[in-house]
């Protein structure tokens, strides 16, 4: 099952760069929790739409968010992903672009809990790997 997670969250970050925000909703089960990395502003979303709801709220304050060059593994029936994530301001039109990774645990086929880090190896310890 780890390889058709894996393609889930490959399937997600495509839906989240794109903004299709019906079929990123559709990858969490209706009680999925998120949390975000230490020190995020916004404690963990809970269910599925409240989930879509926080990241189209990037969207609508202004923010152009993409994610790229993700590393995806499997660990597991986790999937663990290394990637980028670009944030550009639209008002001041100022970029950051962060080393991120994230865990993903799965029940059913449907994303149960995602867990976001501002470091890799934060996530691999999270994980016991």
């Amino acid at each position: 099952m780890s390889r058709e997670n894996l393609e889930v969250v490959r399937e997600s970050f495509r839906c989240f760069n794109e903004q299709d925000w019906e079929r990123f909703g559709s990858f969490y089960n209706t009680a999925a929790v998120v949390h975000g990395p230490e020190g995020w502003p916004e404690t963990g979303a809970q269910g599925r739409v409240e989930i879509v709801a926080a990241f189209r709220r990037i969207r609508e304050e202004g923010v152009a968010s993409r994610v790229h060059d993700a590393n995806f593994f499997c660990h597991g029936d986790l999937v663990i992903a290394q990637y980028f994530w670009v944030v550009t301001g639209s008002a001041s039109g100022l970029s950051e672009e962060r080393a991120m990774s994230a865990v993903w645990r799965f029940e059913g086929g449907k994303i149960v809990e995602t867990q976001y880090f501002w470091g890799h190896s934060a996530a691999l310890k999270a994980v016991g790997a």
